[in-house]
């Protein structure tokens, strides 16, 4: 007898080995290529790493030797803080833009995994939906808000930093897994497409939270593999240009990381919508201004993002909802970058009211705040001419909405 678990197909003879998640990102371009990165258990010390495999097509097949494609992991690292856990990475390549997918998992257990669903992004001028939020963790106001994000379509979603709250410590990797355990089973569209990840680091990804090395964020540099470095660039077709930044963690905001941002931005200057994603806000709504991270933001990244028109910032870790005036230097200006946040994508939004209440009046750059768990729904349109955000919060309630025009 046959049974299903955890999206698998297995035999009823025990297993020495499971397939514990299942995940999309990107390492490259998004209209045509996926990375189906694949974390397998092996239970008995005497076995083998199992060989990871997909299989794809644009159109279902009733078995796995149907699908038209095949491509095997080509990233496999064995996480030995973690006996018998292995993160396979399985790049798809030579995709089509804006095409659905179906795929498979296979494995040298002799398991499949159950159909599985992603759409690549246009490379056309069409409409492009995503969703940003930061700071979740696996409490409830997690999982509701992720069933609101999914309920939105989103064509994939940008986490700014603090996912799991694991803090770089391989010892709360249960923590992690019940983390990808809701995405896999509620980021997902209503018509059963897999929302593709897109995150930055966050200080609860690294043991002490800033100036570490790559090893004190183990988890989530091997479970999430995105770039060479915690800074990276994605273009989503012709109208966004994507700068994701580390924000102190393990790379300072400047030297090098504020040459690579010069030249990305420079990169993507031709594009109607420039957007950057980091944790630490340049602008906090609920922490002081004058702490060292935000003046560092300020100090090595905002003199580029106002000299390329960056249209808007994410930011998060302040655990509210955050919309700024637009700003450019230290001054409101009307054609100024956005700043929204600030992270409660899971985690409780702090009290801007009472003790430590954080006064408007007080904060030039601050046009709303509230306590209240959200995320931000973001639609480009096909014409490129504007771009609309609005937040959300965990009943659903659109309770805010901004729009920029499209960069001259």
């Amino acid at each position: 007898m046959a049974l299903l678990i955890c999206g698998w197909v297995v035999g009823s003879a025990p297993a020495t080995a499971e397939i514990r998640h299942i995940y999309l990102a990107w390492a490259d371009n998004p209209s045509t290529t996926m990375s189906v990165h694949v974390q397998t258990l092996v239970h008995s010390p005497a076995a083998a790493v199992p060989v990871v495999s997909v299989v794809y097509d644009t159109v279902e097949a009733e078995t796995p030797g149907a699908y038209r494609w095949r491509a095997t992991a080509t990233g496999v690292d064995p996480i030995h803080p973690l006996p018998g856990r292995t993160v396979h990475s399985v790049k798809l390549t030579g995709l089509i833009p804006g095409q659905l997918y179906y795929y498979r998992v296979l494995s040298s257990m002799d398991a499949a995994s159950t159909v599985r669903r992603f759409r690549t992004i246009p490379d056309t001028p069409q409409p492009l939906r995503f969703i940003v939020g930061g700071d979740m963790g696996i409490e409830e106001l997690s999982q509701r808000l992720q069933r609101v994000a999914a309920a939105q379509a989103p064509q994939f979603a940008l986490i700014g930093g603090d996912l799991a709250y694991a803090n770089g410590d391989w010892a709360q990797v249960e923590t992690w897994d019940r983390w990808f355990d809701h995405w896999d089973s509620l980021m997902v569209t209503p018509t059963g497409e897999q929302i593709p990840i897109v995150a930055a680091i966050g200080n609860h990804e690294v043991r002490g939270g800033y100036g570490g090395r790559p090893e004190d964020a183990g988890p989530y540099l091997r479970f999430l593999p995105q770039s060479p470095t915690t800074y990276y660039d994605r273009a989503f077709g012709p109208h966004l240009g994507m700068i994701v930044l580390d924000s102190g963690h393990l790379e300072p905001h400047g030297g090098r990381q504020a040459r690579w941002l010069a030249e990305a931005l420079q990169r993507h200057d031709e594009r109607p919508f420039l957007m950057a994603a980091y944790h630490v806000p340049l602008f906090p709504g609920f922490r002081q201004p004058g702490v060292s991270m935000s003046r560092a933001g300020r100090q090595h990244w905002q003199p580029l993002f106002d000299r390329h028109a960056l249209t808007v910032g994410f930011e998060h870790h302040d655990h509210m909802f955050k919309r700024s005036v637009r700003i450019r230097g230290n001054e409101e200006e009307e054609d100024g970058v956005l700043y929204l946040g600030d992270g409660s994508f899971g985690r409780g939004p702090r009290m801007v009211a009472g003790p430590r209440q954080v006064h408007l009046a007080r904060r030039w750059y601050l046009e709303r705040i509230e306590s209240r768990g959200h995320i931000w729904r973001v639609d480009v349109d096909a014409q490129a001419d504007s771009v609309i955000f609005t937040a959300i919060d965990a009943d659903g309630v659109e309770f805010d909405r901004v729009s920029s025009a499209a960069r001259n």
